[in-house]
């Protein structure tokens, strides 16, 4: 991935890539591979675990969601 382009994308996460601040992974996929991985700020505040690209999240009913909206991508095509 472009140099540049990543510098943009952790400009926009900056604000969460904190100790204090609980956090998000980003991972960018084109033409089906994936291209960008990396977690910002805290995956665990009490503990002070950090979020990072192999971080594993309970989305429980959330992946609902997401399976709705992947269904909706896949009708505009």
């Amino acid at each position: 991935m472009d140099q540049v382009i990543t510098e943009k994308i952790d400009l926009i996460f900056a604000d969460v890539d904190r100790e204090d601040s609980p956090g998000c992974a980003v991972g960018i996929v084109q033409d089906q591979e994936l291209i960008y991985t990396r977690g910002f700020g805290m995956a665990n505040l009490e503990c002070s675990t950090p979020i990072s690209a192999t971080s594993i999240f309970h989305v429980a009913s959330v992946s609902k969601q997401f399976t709705c909206m992947a269904i909706l991508l896949l009708a505009a095509e």
